[in-house]
């Protein structure tokens, strides 16, 4: 039962997704339209975040479309906290107020540890890292303003045990406490706000005194989104922009088509270009919107976090800046190097191969909607491409990967004679290992959830439909 209530959730999250990369697409178009994106204003900061208006609309509307996915499938959404049954308001308050500052404490900890670590470069205000410090002032700023509200309407009416040690506040405050705790002890001295806060701890955990496994999963978690959000963030950015761009560049070609000016066909690069364009601006965007977006309001928080350090490190690996590492000793061919192919029928096949693996790389994103995140188990997802295979995103790139950088490093060992190209593969094999890794981890993550063991023993191939 437990299972069937899990799924109704999650089979319709790709309905969010959709709806997701409707708005980015919309967006680019309108912003290209109407040259919006040059002159944008800012949302209380003053620069250009145009992106960034976009990324706030299209979670604000998945959210809703969650919201109005889990009130179809659960009877009522509201659940009235008991102390506001028991006209305990004055309790009530101080209880949100508790979690609203132990929440800001959290996030100005993290405000520091970007302006504070090298490799964000705060203090150069510029470089890659920009537009996330731009995007960082604006939740701080918000947060300061109406977090309190945020938190007082989800604790009134979606208060809960299982809820609570979800949320890192809670966690924070039974470190606080554990802390003063063993002081206390040592001293032989008693506290009588000590006892207060360990009567309310009990209200949240079964035993207050020590950690739980799950204590765990909570801390990884911060650290998911600490790694992730700023890199989505200039991901994003950098992307809208190209989506911009190319709008305007389909809307001029196409005018000119119709007016009976035949030459102005878009040529294979420019179709791939574009194409790259609109994938990875809808993929980024709708994944920076499950990183930023978890609530107890659509139960997307995390029933899991990846707990090996080999598992972090594969798939941290695939993203900046650690991914250097592996560039530096495992150099890959250009990915559009196979544009220097001398055939035109093959270059035409492989950029239409690329296009469409990651159009599949890009819906196993969109399936996921707002529970999308690496390393995590935000619940199990068995539609569009993961009805037929556990690692589609995974099998996808690789796939796009081998179909057009082998050609073009055979063609440029062959052409030019120089066979130490071919060493490039070695670069390929790498790095397709460690998306294999990166699968075998997750499952082995995943396999503790019931799930997903349901999950396997209907969908049994990882990367190739009745094959592997």
């Amino acid at each position: 039962m437990q299972n069937k209530n899990h799924f109704a959730l999650t089979d319709k999250a790709y309905i969010s997704g959709l709806v997701g990369a409707l708005i980015v697409i919309l967006a680019g178009y309108i912003y290209s339209k109407e040259s919006l994106f040059q002159n944008s204003s800012a949302f209380f900061v003053k620069t250009d975040m145009t992106a960034f208006h976009v990324l706030l609309f299209c979670a604000f509307s998945m959210f809703i479309i969650e919201l109005i996915t889990r009130k179809k499938t659960e009877k009522t959404i509201f659940v009235l906290s008991a102390k506001i049954k028991n006209r305990k308001y004055l309790s009530f308050i101080k209880e949100c107020v508790l979690q609203y500052l132990l929440e800001l404490i959290i996030l100005f900890t993290a405000v520091f540890f970007y302006r504070s670590a090298s490799e964000y470069g705060f203090a150069a205000k510029k470089g890659y890292y920009k537009p996330w410090f731009n995007v960082m002032d604006v939740i701080v700023n918000a947060y300061l303003y109406f977090g309190f509200f945020y938190v007082a309407f989800t604790r009134a009416f979606q208060s809960g045990q299982k809820a609570d040690k979800k949320e890192p506040s809670f966690l924070l405050l039974k470190t606080i406490y554990l802390f003063f705790q063993n002081i206390m002890v040592r001293l032989s001295i008693k506290s009588r706000p000590l006892e207060t806060l360990k009567k309310y701890l009990r209200t949240i955990y079964e035993d207050s005194e020590k950690y739980e496994e799950k204590d765990k999963y909570v801390v990884l978690g911060v650290f998911v989104k600490l790694f992730f959000i700023p890199v989505m963030t200039v991901f994003f950015f950098d992307q809208f922009k190209h989506l911009v761009n190319n709008w305007g560049f389909l809307t001029e070609r196409f005018g000119a088509f119709f007016a009976g000016r035949r030459d102005t066909l878009m040529s294979i690069r420019d179709f791939h270009n574009v194409s790259f364009s609109f994938i990875f601006s809808i993929d980024v965007g709708v994944a920076w919107c499950g990183y930023v977006f978890s609530s107890r309001w659509i139960k997307n928080s995390y029933t899991s976090v990846e707990p090996t350090f080999f598992g972090w490190a594969v798939a941290l690996l695939c993203y900046p800046p650690f991914r250097v590492f592996l560039g530096f000793y495992f150099p890959v061919p250009a990915e559009k190097a196979f544009f220097s192919i001398s055939s035109a029928w093959v270059v035409t096949l492989l950029a239409l191969l690329s296009v469409i693996s990651y159009l599949i790389y890009m819906a196993a994103t969109l399936v996921f909607g707002l529970r999308f995140s690496n390393l995590t188990n935000r619940g199990i997802i068995r539609t569009g491409p993961y009805a037929y295979i556990r690692h589609p995103a995974y099998a996808a790139k690789n796939l796009s990967w081998w179909l057009v950088m082998l050609p073009s490093v055979l063609y440029a060992a062959y052409t030019k004679e120089n066979l130490t190209l071919i060493l490039q593969v070695f670069g390929l094999i790498i790095m397709s290992s460690l998306y294999y890794f990166r699968a075998i981890t997750e499952e082995k993550h995943l396999l503790k959830d019931e799930a997903y063991v349901q999950y396997c023993k209907k969908v049994k191939y990882r990367f190739i439909p009745r094959i592997l």
